[in-house]
């Protein structure tokens, strides 16, 4: 006897107030989407296992993937991406003036590439690996301080990390790896 496996692959897509949501259900095969949207557009994308591509998009991005590569590139907007195990690269043409982005992985690689010209706060954080950078980044390595209160319990955290301006200062970008290196390249 041989096992033949039926196909468990399901596709789900549902619109309500312009908001379009795609499901491939909890047990699908593996499959490749291809959606195009509005050049000018918001969207929040999430995956449990497989890499995410945006191309070309100018609005506020929300991405992650459990297990998988983030790959943003040629966008404008607003960017939060993370990957539990796997590499974020994105690309941006231009930035939500005044806006914080952030950009994390567990294990893999933070590889951004910004404008030349713009003005941000960057805090940088890796446990296991090296920071590179083409920016004039006055890098200064600081204890961020977290304290939280819960009935009779008091909570104090501080986690060393690196924080500098780029063109002056701006709005707080965050570049997080546990394992892996932090890139962050100046458009040309």
């Amino acid at each position: 006897m041989r096992l033949i496996r039926p196909p468990s692959s399901s596709l789900e897509v549902e619109e309500e107030n312009n908001e379009v949501r795609i499901d491939l259900g909890p047990e699908s095969d593996s499959l490749d989407l291809i959606i195009k949207v509005p050049r000018q557009c918001s969207l929040s994308l999430s995956t449990a296992d497989g890499d995410i591509i945006v191309e070309n998009v100018s609005g506020d991005l929300e991405v992650e993937s459990s297990d998988g590569n983030v790959v943003l590139t040629g966008i404008s907007g607003l960017a939060v991406a993370s990957s539990a195990d796997g590499d974020i690269t994105a690309v941006l043409n231009a930035a939500t003036s005044g806006k914080p982005m952030s950009f994390s992985t567990v294990e893999g690689d933070v590889d951004i590439t910004l404008p030349a010209d713009i003005k941000a706060t960057v805090r940088l954080k890796t446990e296991e690996g090296n920071f590179y950078t083409d920016f004039a980044i006055d890098l200064q390595q600081t204890l961020d301080k977290k304290e939280n209160r819960e009935g009779k319990t008091y909570r104090l955290e501080l986690e060393r990390i690196m924080k500098g301006t780029i063109n002056g200062g701006g709005p707080e970008y965050k570049f997080t790896c546990l394992e892996g290196d932090i890139y962050l390249r100046k458009k040309k």
